[in-house]
């Protein structure tokens, strides 16, 4: 999945080790893989595949996030942060109904990055 956002980020100082918060929003691929099990009748509390299914959607997501860049060289700095992010109910489209969507999610994560400012 490879999201497509804009992200607004303000830094607590102009230079040397600095704060920051970030906000992002944009579009994300999700997929969503189903299996449908049902009870082998020769093993009792034993499960068998009878089929599977695979949904595959565009959905918004939102971003909150806040962290620290540390200056590494002279135009590049490591980033540490954590981020929010929410992406709620995807956007149906003509061969797939919103009752075979599942609903959203929100994850956390903990980022590792380079900066490189121009």
């Amino acid at each position: 999945m490879i999201p497509i956002v804009a992200s607004l980020r303000y830094f607590t100082a102009e230079s040397g080790t600095r704060g920051y918060f970030e906000v992002q929003g944009g579009l994300v691929w999700r997929k969503f893989d189903f299996s449908v099990m049902q009870q082998d009748p020769l093993s009792p509390g034993a499960f068998v595949t009878v089929g599977k299914s695979t949904i595959k959607h565009l959905a918004p997501q939102y971003s909150l996030g806040a962290g620290i860049s540390l200056p590494a060289l002279s135009k590049v700095s490591v980033d540490f942060g954590l981020q929010i992010d929410v992406s709620p109910k995807g956007l149906s489209y003509s061969n797939v109904s919103d009752e075979t969507l599942p609903d959203g999610f929100s994850q956390t994560r903990l980022l590792v990055g380079a900066h490189y400012s121009f």
